[in-house]
């Protein structure tokens, strides 16, 4: 997989925004903040496309992982992430965008289409975090939770929330692709 200047920059410019979304919607009120990001892995997916919608999200997590405060809660960057219950969404991030984007491209460039492949973005990111969450606690933190409570706290809360982030994403990442190809292919 190789990719040229202009790819390159295009992935930058979109893991800074992600930054910069996770920076300015910072909530914690709970063990899994509400965030933005979500939105911004659907139209990473959706605008980039599977490789550098991938790539962008890979890249986010690199730079939250060497120290950079890039993340949405504390202690928002630096190795000591991966003991957040959170931490398995971040890695769902990369895998998300993959799967949104291969769907929106192999896809008929329509609205369901869109809407399909962030749904689908939606239970990669979720299997990853509530998996995540689960192992964490039950053999890391020595502290057992079941399955079911795990869903209770790091999906319930935000089922509404991100189906109205997918729908947002749909609308823009449509219209966001079809304008950005009259300018340049991705």
């Amino acid at each position: 997989m190789s990719f040229d200047i202009r790819q390159m920059t295009i992935v930058s410019i979109f893991t800074s925004l992600t930054i910069g979304v996770a920076v300015f919607t910072r909530f914690s009120a709970s063990i899994i903040p509400f965030s933005m990001l979500p939105l911004m892995v659907m139209l990473a997916g959706n605008i980039l496309g599977s490789k550098m919608g991938f790539l962008s999200m890979l890249l986010y997590l690199f730079v939250g992982m060497i120290g950079i405060p890039a993340f949405a809660s504390p202690p928002y960057g630096g190795l000591a992430y991966v003991t957040q219950p959170s931490f398995g969404f971040l890695i769902g991030f990369i895998f998300a965008a993959y799967v949104i984007g291969r769907i929106s491209e192999r896809g008929d460039s329509k609205l369901r289409t869109y809407f399909i492949a962030n749904i689908m973005g939606m239970l990669v990111i979720n299997f990853f975090g509530l998996v995540y969450f689960w192992l964490l606690y039950n053999y890391i933190l020595g502290e057992p939770i079941s399955f079911a409570q795990v869903f209770k706290i790091g999906a319930m809360p935000f089922l509404i929330p991100d189906l109205i982030k997918s729908i947002i994403a749909s609308f823009l990442g449509l219209n966001i692709r079809k304008r950005l190809q009259l300018f340049v292919s991705l």
